[in-house]
């Protein structure tokens, strides 16, 4: 429970404020911070209005109306000392991103201690910045483990796909005679593209458990489907018969345009296949996959030319993406974003959308 609590001559000292009437009265209790915080500057505010107010939190319970000196006088302090601790954290931030101390002159004019006493800046320093340099290795800690949960994520996806074995972990880029077929980073675009969350919003903000669970399904039936069939290039290459250089000879799915351009592509069709129950028809979405999977997937097919293929030369960029999901999306009776169709008129396909 959250209290506002009296806390006259506060800064006076301990046995000073003790012995001043009142200190330490309960006078509201809260459930959170945010409305005790509010009735602090309520109070503030009233014409008649000559005491000196704080937040405390504690589970014990106190009664409104009764005065509990050393118990606030404690909690107080404590309190006090923690925004110490973080005030002093943002200088050393600042000093270590080489910023000037006069940045933080509203911190450093001044210092106080967690009791209220003025101390010079070198004592505050010092007094600090052991638990504030603590305070900072703990808050980089969480950023990194923050910043993994979308590589973690994407790795779980590529340890369950058949051909998870053929993408590189280690390396951003594939070479021609690589025993790889894509790189984590080109399977990341993909993934990106499936799901509409970047990376970095992906870390920032999380994407809820139903939304990674339909994103696994999704990912799961793709390459279901890809690595099914007698004529698909990926069974030959999980069978041992065609190599993952081979592949790259002979098909567009050997690069990380296609895999991206999937990706975009069947994005809409997770939307679609949600629609109607509001919950993820794997069936649904299946038939979409199947669809896509019987798209021609030869390098030297009439449908990739100046699309990602372009003077025999295979082309990853905004533009070829947008060109090649673009037929990925027609052979799955999809509706074409508008980027598409203004790339698609930009580069003379004119279709009947």
């Amino acid at each position: 429970m959250y209290y506002r609590v009296i806390v006259n001559k506060f800064n006076s000292g301990f046995e000073q404020a003790l012995a001043t009437k009142n200190f330490g009265r309960v006078e509201s209790c809260h459930n959170d911070s945010y409305n005790a915080n509010e009735a602090v500057t309520k109070a503030k505010r009233g014409r008649h209005c000559f005491d000196d107010f704080a937040v405390i939190y504690t589970e014990e319970k106190l009664k409104k109306g009764e005065c509990y000196p050393d118990l606030v006088y404690q909690l107080h302090s404590d309190n006090n000392r923690k925004h110490c601790i973080e005030l002093c954290s943002r200088v050393l931030a600042g000093l270590a991103e080489g910023k000037d101390l006069s940045k933080f002159d509203y911190i450093v004019s001044h210092p106080v201690d967690e009791f209220g006493q003025d101390v010079s800046y070198d004592d505050w320093m010092a007094k600090f910045t052991c638990e504030a340099q603590l305070l900072l290795e703990e808050r980089d800690k969480a950023e990194q483990e923050k910043a993994r949960l979308f590589n973690n994520f994407v790795i779980d996806l590529i340890k369950n796909i058949p051909v998870g074995k053929y993408i590189d972990l280690e390396n951003t880029s594939v070479n021609a005679k690589s025993p790889f077929l894509w790189s984590l980073v080109h399977f990341k675009k993909f993934i990106e593209a499936l799901s509409g969350f970047k990376e970095k919003a992906f870390n920032k903000t999380g994407v809820d458990l139903m939304h990674q669970m339909v994103l696994k399904k999704s990912v799961n039936i793709i390459f279901d489907v890809l690595c099914s069939g007698e004529d698909s290039e990926f069974a030959s290459l999980l069978n041992g018969d065609l190599k993952p250089a081979d592949l790259r000879n002979e098909y567009i799915s050997g690069y990380a345009v296609f895999l991206e351009s999937l990706g975009l592509a069947l994005a809409s069709a997770i939307e679609v296949s949600s629609v109607l129950s509001g919950e993820f028809d794997e069936l649904q979405f299946r038939s979409f996959v199947c669809k896509m999977a019987g798209v021609e997937r030869y390098l030297n097919s009439d449908c990739w030319q100046n699309r990602c293929v372009r003077a025999e030369r295979l082309v990853k960029n905004n533009d070829s993406v947008n060109l090649t999901a673009a037929v990925f999306r027609r052979e799955g009776d999809l509706q074409l974003t508008e980027k598409m169709i203004e790339i698609e008129n930009r580069y003379g396909f004119n279709f009947s959308v």
